[in-house]
């Protein structure tokens, strides 16, 4: 509570006092009780004393507001650092990819959190970081499952529950929620055990006998099955996209959220709806779908995200016709 140097300043004080006291003792027995000089030396003490508590305590209260300075200012760069994680952290499992530059911003804000940030929060995120860098290493160029993002989602609430909240409010909330985490009854280590199983077991899906990545394997489902049926867009849209055959097919929600004509990137789009995408992209080396060789429908052409992954290429077998999945050998199970 009290720096070293008030201390000393403090212990200086009462032998300065002491001093002056035995000190001056003689000088009060030769002078006269009723006399000047007994008072002025009474007097000179009591300033002198005064004086030096008054400047121990200024001290005691610079320190304190150099303090609360540097607090402040932790405070402000903790929440503005943590703030900055959190946003490229979602803004990443946005689209079910987690591509270089995206771990390379990570990495940045980390060091910046080991710098200033809580040590806790500096381990755990280290942790977070190092199954972000695996979980892309599994997936390589496909997208990572809707499990593999809720295991990820799951430790980054459970990271700002806790040691971002303890840091920034001085309170822990992430073992006082109510609600129940998605993977609580599941050992952590397990469950990421599992996961990094799930990976390494479906990099490649049977086509016709011939073992494809998740991406080829979807551009050749939609190749086999426009060339060798008639189809119309709209057809299309009501077999792959509606919300009806998606329910009525069984999809769960990670499955559905592929073929979901509101969002940006859908498994499939037509060519026109792509090239209006890459346009309107940031990105310079834009290759979110296949744009070549494009796939004829009608009048029409249509193109295949590039990168998928284990939730895609489920949902559109159970999509599929049965003749087609037994003409091509398709395994109901991915």
């Amino acid at each position: 509570m009290f720096s070293n140097n008030f201390l000393s300043n403090l212990f200086l004080l009462l032998i300065l006092s002491v001093a002056m006291f035995f000190g001056l003792q003689p000088f009060s027995e030769i002078l006269p009780i009723d006399g000047i000089g007994r008072d002025f030396i009474a007097a000179s003490i009591g300033a002198i004393l005064v004086a030096l508590v008054t400047g121990i305590f200024l001290e005691k209260r610079s320190l304190l507001e150099q303090k609360k300075a540097k607090d402040d200012e932790i405070f402000k760069a903790r929440l503005k650092v943590y703030e900055e994680f959190l946003t490229e952290f979602f803004s990443m499992l946005k689209d079910n990819e987690i591509k270089d530059d995206e771990i390379d911003k990570l990495q940045s804000i980390n060091e910046r959190i080991f710098a200033y940030g809580g040590r806790k929060a500096g381990e755990q995120i280290k942790s977070l970081m190092e199954q972000v860098k695996r979980t892309a290493k599994e997936a390589g160029d496909e997208k990572i499952d809707g499990g593999t993002k809720e295991t990820l989602t799951d430790k980054m609430h459970k990271i700002s529950n806790g040691v971002f909240r303890q840091d920034l409010l001085g309170e822990d909330i992430s073992t006082n929620s109510t609600e129940k985490p998605v993977h609580s009854n599941i050992d952590s280590k397990q469950l990421e055990k599992n996961q990094n199983k799930k990976h390494r077991g479906t990099n490649k899906i049977m086509f016709a006998g011939n073992p494809l990545t998740k991406t080829k394997f979807v551009e050749e489902v939609f190749t086999k099955l426009l060339e060798e049926n008639s189809f119309t867009i709209e057809k299309l849209k009501n077999d792959y996209a509606s919300n009806d055959r998606m329910e009525e097919c069984g999809l769960n929600k990670h499955e559905q959220e592929h073929f979901e004509g509101w969002r940006s990137q859908p498994i499939w789009l037509l060519f026109k709806q792509a090239e209006e995408l890459k346009k309107r992209s940031a990105e310079a080396n834009w290759q979110r779908y296949i744009m070549e060789p494009k796939i004829k429908v009608e009048k029409e052409e249509i193109v295949v995200r590039r990168g998928q992954n284990s939730d895609s290429v489920s949902g559109l077998i159970k999509l599929l016709p049965v003749e087609f999945k037994k003409k091509y050998k398709i395994n109901d199970h991915v």
